[in-house]
């Protein structure tokens, strides 16, 4: 395909789509106004990264009635290759992912790139008039999250966050278990991700980037270096693509805690880690620990701590569960992963009370995954918003950050969740948002 694009002829060709939208930023959920395909209607939908995540969305929206994948775009072309050999070569196929935002036949693109693109591509699509099903974690800072949000609303789009455990119905289980009170007053929950990486990812040179691979483009924002292949493969462990594991995989557990307790943001956050595994060239640690403290709330009267701990260095499993979640309460723990969850009282000596250990029909992902996009695929033809909104993502996103920030000044930090601003420290204030290479800043929204 063509993919000669600029933008003046973007801009042109949207300015319908982001002129008169009356309802933009003042949607509320459950609100609905005009939606963008009837009922009856076919999604068209486009696909913007072609990695694994991509890849494997591209399959859901596949099986999923309702939905047809009319585009897909990557800068690698091998990658994009085998994607469209699994569509049987149907749909276009693109370099530049404006071309599929320029495509007005396209109703909506999932957007299953580095997060270091996502709130770019979110933005733009919010301006061409698309829905948007955004991969987590949300963006590579607390500032990207905010100007998607603006952008969704001003605009008025959909934008479901890619948080499928939203839509898992043992984890709703849990949830009502917290709410009901059951476990008593909870002051404690504990967050964890562990995995033995040995040995490590190495220290591979920098080199030629592989001819089928535009390495300037996928860099995009972020600043001209050389090509690393760790860079490309691992990402999520460089700071100008992501934010490790406290990001990447906090955003899900955040939001189940977040959901659970009903709260929203944190009061502070600590953080404290390093490269004490491995001696590998990712940037971001391999052991790590975390606090964020919470107000008062529901079932929290004096409010509660959240801890987590990563570790790259043993895979030694807390609770049975290498990436779980275990709220502490005076009368009981309810601990939660993706295969179940159980709950242990505190007035008997720890037995088993309650077992919800079904693998059978919970770690299935597809069905997960599809029901998730069931969601999306609802929420666009109704222009209702998600309950795995971008907010709700954003949110979910910004402990990881704030713990993040933390560690890199060396100290507590307080928040302010209202105004989504750092309390009194000018330094940590600096890392709620980062640098830009042209032309790739973020838009006006």
């Amino acid at each position: 395909m063509d993919d000669k694009f600029t933008r003046r002829h973007f801009l042109q060709s949207n300015a319908a789509a982001a002129a008169g939208v009356g309802l933009a930023g003042r949607l509320a959920k459950g609100q609905t106004s005009t939606p963008t395909t009837r009922p009856s209607d076919t999604l068209s939908v486009g696909i913007i990264g072609c990695g694994d995540r991509g890849k494997y969305l591209t399959y859901v929206c596949q099986i999923v009635p309702g939905i047809r994948v009319a585009a897909i775009c990557d800068v690698n072309r091998e990658r994009m290759a085998n994607v469209h050999q699994q569509l049987g070569g149907q749909g276009d196929t693109h370099r530049d992912y404006r071309n599929i935002l320029n495509n007005k036949s396209i109703d909506a693109v999932v957007v299953a790139t580095n997060a270091h693109w996502h709130a770019r591509m979110a933005i733009d699509a919010c301006e061409a008039g698309k829905d948007v099903y955004l991969e987590k974690p949300v963006a590579t800072s607390i500032a990207e999250g905010q100007a998607i949000i603006k952008a969704a609303r001003r605009h008025s789009r959909v934008i479901q966050m890619g948080m499928q455990q939203h839509s898992w119905e043992h984890y709703r289980e849990a949830v009502e278990i917290v709410q009901s009170g059951r476990l008593g007053d909870i002051s404690h929950v504990r967050v964890w991700d562990v995995e033995n990486a040995w040995p490590g990812f190495g220290t591979p040179p920098d080199g030629p980037a592989p001819p089928e691979l535009d390495w300037e483009f996928w860099l995009g924002p972020s600043p001209l270096v050389p090509y690393n292949p760790n860079r490309y493969v691992r990402a999520e462990w460089f700071f100008d693509y992501d934010g490790g594991w406290q990001v990447a995989w906090g955003a899900h557990h955040f939001d189940i805690v977040h959901w659970a307790m009903g709260v929203e943001a944190p009061l502070a956050a600590t953080g404290s880690g390093g490269h004490f595994a491995f001696k590998d060239n990712r940037e971001w640690p391999d052991t790590f620990t975390g606090t964020c403290e919470y107000p008062p709330g529901r079932v929290a009267r004096n409010g509660f701590l959240a801890t987590y701990t990563m570790g790259h260095g043993s895979g030694r499993l807390i609770e049975g569960r290498a990436h779980g979640k275990a709220f502490h309460g005076t009368d009981g723990v309810l601990i939660v992963d993706r295969s179940g969850f159980e709950v242990f009282s505190e007035a008997r000596d720890g037995e088993k009370v309650i077992s919800q250990e079904r693998v059978a029909s919970y770690t299935r992902s597809h069905d997960v995954v599809q029901n998730h996009m069931k969601r999306f695929l609802e929420c666009v033809r109704a222009h209702r918003i998600p309950e795995a909104d971008i907010r709700v993502g954003h949110r979910a996103t910004n402990p990881g950050h704030l713990m993040n920030v933390a560690w890199r000044v060396g100290r507590r930090v307080r928040w302010n969740g209202a105004t989504e601003q750092v309390v009194d420290d000018v330094e940590a204030a600096r890392w709620l948002t980062k640098a830009y290479r042209k032309p790739w800043a973020l838009p006006d929204v």
